[in-house]
């Protein structure tokens, strides 16, 4: 998985938006108790990640107040309300499911703030 930390209000507290080399996303809170809230049942499939070895994808979140929504090469997968944390840190995020060799490149990070 490869993906975002935004509104991180320590390394327990946090919004992680994910995505896989097989297609599937997730958007999820984790507080400082160790509990992990998912906006969506489990992780879902969708055609706009680009999939397969060197396959680039582009990921965006747009927290804007309480609205935080998820993109994937410019495509909008989803959005949800939320007012657990509204600010905070980012940062990146990458791991595997118990699989070794897993690589995962970042570049062009680029932070806005919300358009009025």
């Amino acid at each position: 998985t490869y993906g975002v930390l935004f509104r991180m209000q320590s390394p327990e507290e946090f919004y992680r938006f994910a995505v896989t080399g097989d297609g599937m996303y997730l958007l999820e809170r984790h507080s400082s108790d160790g509990a992990r809230f998912k906006f969506m049942d489990d992780w879902r499939d969708t055609v706009a990640i680009n999939q397969g070895l060197g396959s680039t994808n582009s990921l965006k979140v747009v927290a804007d107040g309480p609205t935080i929504a998820i993109y994937v090469n410019d495509t909008l997968l989803e959005e949800v309300t939320d007012e657990s944390y509204g600010s905070g840190n980012i940062a990146l995020d990458a791991g595997t499911f118990d699989g070794a060799g897993t690589q995962v490149l970042f570049d062009n990070l680029a932070v806005y703030p919300p358009d009025d």
